[in-house]
């Protein structure tokens, strides 16, 4: 009876919740790299003390323009690096707790297999 009731468990609620953390650990990583954060100001300036608007000579404001085009260049490539990083670690921390699930249905199992490869030997 206790098998039973120990087995019932382990293939659903606890199995429900090793999905959950798969779920919990991918979107920790997300936030953490804050990729949606990132994905919205990808074409913000980047750290641009002065980016409002510029009177005066043609000259001045024409410097003004290259100065926000180049910090929204350059925010946009480092923002692109960094949202590439986060969503490889999220990946690769989702294959890897995918993994762990997987090896976590095989756990009850792995005695009785054991036990047959013993005996065939």
């Amino acid at each position: 009876m206790i098998v039973f009731d120990l087995l019932t468990w382990w293939y659903t609620t606890a199995w429900f919740e090793v999905l959950h953390k798969v779920q919990l650990r991918t979107v920790g990583v997300l936030e953490t790299f804050s990729v949606a954060l990132l994905a919205r100001t990808l074409v913000a300036p980047f750290r641009q003390i002065d980016a409002g608007s510029v009177r005066g000579p043609v000259g001045v404001q024409l410097r003004a323009w290259f100065d926000r085009t180049f910090s929204r260049f350059f925010g946009a490539v480092v923002r692109s690096v960094m949202i590439c990083c986060g969503l490889i670690g999220a990946f690769v921390i989702f294959a890897l707790s995918l993994a762990w699930a997987a090896v976590w249905l095989a756990i009850p199992v792995l005695p009785v297999f054991g036990l047959i490869v013993a005996l065939v030997r």
